[in-house]
């Protein structure tokens, strides 16, 4: 969804700071932050929300974070970041931060950890950040910035004094960061990226902020188009303002069936599927139709590890008709190898009138089955 980040398209929201406006969605950002969730609540007639508490760059990456689950600058930034997720109540950028401080205190910085951890009451890092500075007291000491820690926080620097004295050990978490390349590092963790999934699948079975209607054997689907259209261009394009469906906020959904519709759609929002194992060749078709690409990936590798009588029939016809060659294969194969069995299928006695070629095909691959 980063595409959608600070563009116009279905945007319903602009969040000013520092002077700069950021195009946002209602739906993505209060189901992501308890805190906007409140703000836009306490004001649901405005577009607009005007952010004071915390500067412009962070903003932008806690946006980037609430929309993909990443951050590309978590080091220059990671207090100020730590800061804002505790006081927009997004806990899992919240963790992020506090396990890559953990993973990266250092003489320099270690005080300034130390203080933001006795602030939020964050215990486990204030341990490790005792820890630290026990264990290199004689690099830690010659940091500049011993006399104002001491002025400010008193009482803290009591407890680091008391600590130096005896900290017990306490074991460091590994950070969740994933390199791109040699030169960038973006960071994240699987629970980040869980619990944006966990987010937007709460999202699908909520009625706030809902922009689109579809309607699909007379039942009413109501979700948000900025979800859908990141996900499929087919929508996207279905949902531009100049086409009807954009104008009117229904879109009729006659192609597909009303259960593939339901998990294409789950699918959509959080990546969850209900219905693979019953219906990965409806599914393949809906995704394709609506081009959704990572869906027909699923959809597809789950038909190849799972031909068999029943099946194989359907997914050579589905294979040959969409381009799929190495599914073809697997399942001409697994035909050739199983050819009584198939032959007695009621599919199988339909196949040639409708694709003679296949049928062609398939005597071809028994063949050559036969002479290996």
């Amino acid at each position: 969804m980063e595409k959608f980040l600070n563009e116009t398209d279905f945007s319903d929201l602009d969040v000013e700071c520092g002077g700069s406006t950021l195009k946002c969605h209602r739906a993505i950002v209060s189901i992501r932050s308890t805190k906007f969730k409140q703000l836009i609540g306490s004001a649901p007639n405005s577009s607009k929300l005007v952010i004071e508490d915390i500067d412009h760059q962070v903003l932008q990456d806690m946006m980037l974070f609430i929309y993909c689950g990443k951050l590309e600058t978590l080091k220059v930034n990671v207090t100020k970041l730590y800061q804002a997720a505790y006081l927009y109540l997004i806990d899992s950028l919240r963790e992020l931060c506090h396990d890559y401080m953990e993973m990266n205190i250092a003489p320099e910085n270690i005080l300034e950890y130390l203080e933001l951890a006795d602030k939020f009451q964050d215990t486990k890092l204030k341990e490790i950040a005792m820890k630290y500075l026990k264990d290199n007291i004689k690099y830690s000491i010659d940091s500049g910035f011993w006399e104002d820690f001491a002025k400010n926080n008193p009482s803290l620097m009591i407890e680091v004094l008391r600590n130096i004295v005896h900290t017990p050990k306490v074991s460091k978490p590994i950070c969740g960061t994933i390199s791109v390349s040699p030169d960038k590092e973006i960071y994240g963790t699987r629970q980040g990226q869980k619990g944006l999934a966990e987010d937007m699948g709460k999202l699908k079975d909520e009625n706030e902020f809902t922009d689109i209607e579809l309607v699909c054997e007379e039942v009413t689907l109501k979700h948000h188009k900025v979800i859908l259209a990141s996900r499929s261009s087919v929508f996207k394009a279905m949902f531009l303002n100049k086409f009807k469906e954009g104008m009117s906020g229904i879109a009729m959904i006659e192609d597909v069936k009303l259960d593939i519709l339901k998990d294409m759609i789950s699918y959509m929002y959080g990546g969850e599927l209900y219905g693979l194992k019953e219906n990965a060749i409806d599914l393949y078709k809906a995704a394709d139709l609506y081009l959704i690409y990572g869906l027909t990936g699923i959809c597809r590798d789950h038909m190849q590890k799972n031909i068999n009588v029943g099946n194989v029939l359907d997914i050579i016809i589905l294979a040959d008709l969409h381009g799929e060659q190495e599914l073809k294969d697997d399942a001409m194969k697994y035909f050739a190898e199983n050819v009584k069995t198939c032959m007695e299928s009621a599919t199988y006695k339909k196949l040639a009138p409708q694709h003679p070629f296949l049928v062609i095909e398939i005597l071809s691959c028994i063949i050559k089955e036969k002479v290996k």
